[in-house]
């Protein structure tokens, strides 16, 4: 009688390990990259702490600087509003919110519909005349939650939208009325 048995060879077991572990070795980086931008989450029943010497940031409806040089801030920019900050070597560069791609909500009467995570596009135009378009967003699979700016980091926060009510036919809101919350840092 002649069985056919795998045999577990180096080579095997090395796949199988590879394929296994790779991507939660893959997840916790990105985590830890995502802990190291935005910074730690406050404790269960912690509230927030509040910088006293920073100002709130102001929704952008025109051109405003956003960054320093040296420390991480809290922008928020109105859809199709720019707002202008340097990259790391000083040089200007302008961010346009130029698109809501999904809000992540379902549409009024969907029958079979699941809410996502919202996803966005910024548009940063560099020294020069170059331009390059982002696709932010808070889950990874649907856009980058993180993305490098010339030598700095811009994070996606929230995007938010306001209600719908019986007024505006329950149609979605135009892109003036979305804003983008982001967090760029040095």
């Amino acid at each position: 009688m002649v069985t056919n048995r795998t045999q577990f060879t180096l080579p095997y077991l090395i796949a199988a390990v590879t394929m296994t572990v790779a991507p939660t070795l893959l997840f916790l980086a990105a985590s830890a990259a995502l802990v190291a931008v935005t910074g730690p989450a406050p404790a269960r029943g912690e509230d927030m702490p509040r910088p006293q010497a920073a100002a709130p940031a102001a929704v952008a409806s025109a051109p405003q600087a956003v960054a320093g040089a040296a420390d991480q801030r809290r922008i928020e920019i109105r859809g199709g509003a720019s707002a202008d900050m340097t990259d790391s070597l000083g040089r200007p560069v302008r961010l346009t919110f130029s698109r809501v791609i999904s809000d992540g909500t379902c549409a009024p009467r969907a029958r079979a519909c699941r809410p996502s995570a919202p996803v966005v596009e910024i548009r940063a135009e560099f020294a020069g005349g170059r331009s390059q378009v982002y696709r932010l967003s808070s889950a990874a699979h649907l856009g980058a939650p993180v993305v490098p700016v010339q030598g700095r980091f811009l994070a996606f926060g929230e995007l938010v939208m306001p209600p719908r009510d019986m007024s505006s036919g329950n149609r979605r809101p135009g892109l003036d009325a979305h804003v983008l919350r982001l967090t760029l840092t040095p």
